[in-house]
C-alpha cells in the first residue's frame, strides 16, 4: 500500500476488505498446490490492491491489467528481497523429463522483463528500461490520477513521447519478431577499408528505435539507432565486421525469437557443458533433501 501511494498518489478508495472468499476486493484462496516460498498470496494480493488503485481506468481494461502485472512484480520483488534468506524462498525452477522430475517449488515472478506474464505488462518493462523508472513513474501516476479517460494518452503527455505505437504492438497478439542479417566485403579505396551492409527484417515500424551493435575484428564497435524506417544499414570501417547485434541490451521484450536477433562468428562450441552440468548437480542436491526422509 505505501509503495503504490508513492508510485501512483493516494488510494481512489477509502477502505480495502481482503478475504478468502468472494465478496470482497481482494479473494485469496490458497490452493494445496502452492508452497509457502513462492509466495502465490503476496503476488494475488499486490496484483488486486494494484487494480483497485487503477479503477478509475475504465476504458482500457487490456492496459490497467498489464499495468498491474507489472505493478505486482516490483512489489513481489521487494518482498522476495526481505524473505528471501528469513524463509528460504526459492526463485529458480525448471521440469525434467516431461516436469515429472522438478525443483521442489516453482518460479516466482521475480523477473520484471517477464512482465508477469502479460505481453500488455512486458510492455512497461520495456518502457522502464527505455525511458528510466522515475519517468514511467510519473507517466503511470499521471494515468492512474482519473483525470483522462485515455491512460494511454496521459502517459503519453507526460512523457513526452507517443507511447501508442508500443501499446499497439503488445496488444496485438501476433508472433513479434525481428532478424538481422550482415555482410561484409572489401571497399574500393586506396587504403584499406570494408562495407558492411545490415539488413533487418521484416520492416516497418518500431515501437521506439532500437540499438543496433556492430563489431569488428580489431576489436572496436560501432552503435546505431534503427527507427524501422528502412531495412537496411551501411557502415564503412578500416577493419572487416566480425558481428551485429539488434537491441543487444535487450530493451523491446516482445521479440520472442532472439536466436536470430545476432550474428556472432562461430565458436569453438556452443554447448556450455559446465554450465548445465552445474546446475543439475545443484537440482540433485535439493530433490535429494526434498524427497528423501531421515532413517
Amino acid at each position: 500500500m505505501a509503495s503504490y501511494a508513492a508510485w501512483l498518489g493516494p488510494p481512489p478508495f477509502e477502505r480495502l476488505g481482503i478475504r478468502d472468499s468472494l465478496p470482497a476486493d481482494v479473494a485469496v484462496r490458497i490452493r494445496w498446490w502452492e508452497g509457502p516460498g513462492q509466495m502465490w498470496v503476496e503476488s494475488k494480493v499486490a496484483e488486486d490492491i494494484a487494480l483497485a488503485w487503477l479503477g478509475r481506468v475504465t476504458t482500457n481494461n487490456e492496459w490497467k491489467y498489464g499495468a498491474a502485472a507489472y505493478l505486482r512484480s516490483r512489489i513481489v520483488e521487494q518482498l522476495f528481497d526481505r524473505e528471501f534468506f528469513l524463509k528460504a524462498h526459492r526463485y529458480d525452477g525448471t521440469c525434467f523429463f516431461g516436469c515429472y522430475v522438478g525443483w521442489s517449488f516453482r518460479s516466482l515472478p521475480l523477473d520484471r522483463s517477464a512482465g508477469g506474464g502479460n505481453r500488455m505488462g512486458a510492455a512497461f518493462v520495456a518502457l522502464e528500461r527505455e525511458l528510466g523508472w522515475p519517468t514511467l513513474q510519473g507517466a503511470l501516476r499521471a494515468a492512474a490520477s482519473g483525470l483522462t479517460t485515455d491512460p494511454i494518452a496521459a502517459m503519453s503527455a507526460a512523457t513526452g513521447r507517443d507511447l501508442a505505437p508500443v501499446f499497439a504492438e503488445a496488444s496485438s497478439g501476433g508472433l513479434i519478431d525481428r532478424a538481422i542479417s550482415m555482410s561484409s566485403e572489401a571497399g574500393s579505396c586506396a587504403s584499406p577499408c570494408y562495407r558492411t551492409l545490415v539488413s533487418i527484417a521484416p520492416a516497418g515500424a518500431v515501437p521506439f528505435p532500437l540499438l543496433v551493435r556492430l563489431s569488428f575484428s580489431d576489436g572496436q564497435s560501432i552503435e546505431a539507432r534503427w527507427d524501422g524506417r528502412r531495412d537496411r544499414l551501411e557502415f564503412e570501417s578500416a577493419a572487416p565486421a566480425i558481428g551485429a547485434e539488434l537491441d543487444p541490451d535487450r530493451v523491446w521484450l516482445l521479440d520472442r525469437n532472439l536466436l536470430n536477433n545476432a550474428r556472432v562468428p562461430p565458436r569453438e562450441t556452443n554447448v556450455p557443458v559446465t554450465k548445465w552440468m552445474a546446475r543439475w548437480i545443484v537440482w540433485l542436491q535439493d530433490a535429494i533433501l526434498t524427497h528423501t526422509f531421515p532413517v
